[in-house]
């Protein structure tokens, strides 16, 4: 008989999760039917580990307890694979130079997201360091979710109109006749991590931006 309540309830436990002093088991498992198995695993309160009534009650609390820490988990927003969380957003870099802003945003719509709003400086410091570890982003760094309308101001995709936080190079921005979408540029430009108004379509030298993708954590 154990000494005292703390060592039983470590030892019901033990056994409730199927935790064991065994040796462990050598077989070939799939990782399939192991993360079955941890799925079944959970506290269960064992009549039979000679508690009291009051020690029976502990167990049942701290069952209780533990399957509502794992429900809150497991419904906690989260990123897809392969996306990058940032506040209450989600970010992925698709690293391809490509020379139609409206090109970029088609594929980020496949995505379920669109090009990116950055509407703060922290925002803007993490998607110019996001970019800066890809292989492929060249000076001209992403194309951003930004566009002119008929009034020559700028609007963010979804509509809204470009206040407050921005962060243009010097003289930028220019042309609004020519000039009518935006981009970021990357580390190995002088401006870096600043932005332009730039042709929608770049045809020069062979230079474009990538495309970077944003969409809400859910």
């Amino acid at each position: 008989m154990f000494p005292s309540f703390e060592y039983a309830l470590v030892f019901c436990l033990m056994i409730s999760t199927g935790f064991s002093r065994s040796r462990p088991d050598n077989s070939k498992r799939s990782l399939a039917n192991t993360t079955k198995l941890q799925e079944k695993q959970s506290f269960v309160v064992n009549n039979n580990c000679g508690l009291g009534q009051n020690e029976r009650q502990t167990l049942s609390l701290i069952k209780e307890k533990v399957h509502e820490i794992a429900a809150n988990i497991k419904n906690e927003p989260s990123c897809s694979t392969g996306w990058v969380q940032h506040g209450k957003s989600c970010y992925i870099v698709i690293d391809i130079p490509t020379a139609e802003w409206g090109a970029a945003r088609r594929n980020c719509l496949k995505f379920g997201g669109d090009l990116a709003k950055i509407t703060s400086k922290d925002e803007n410091q993490f998607v110019y360091n996001l970019i800066g570890n890809q292989a492929y982003t060249t000076s001209l760094g992403v194309w951003l979710g930004l566009h002119r309308k008929a009034d020559t101001k700028f609007y963010w995709t979804d509509g809204t109109l470009l206040a407050g936080y921005n962060n243009w190079a010097a003289g930028e921005p220019n042309s609004p006749s020519t000039e009518k979408c935006a981009q970021l540029y990357g580390k190995s430009s002088s401006r870096r991590g600043k932005w332009n108004d730039s042709l929608c379509k770049i045809t020069w030298n062979g230079v474009n931006p990538v495309i970077l993708c944003q969409k809400a954590l859910k």
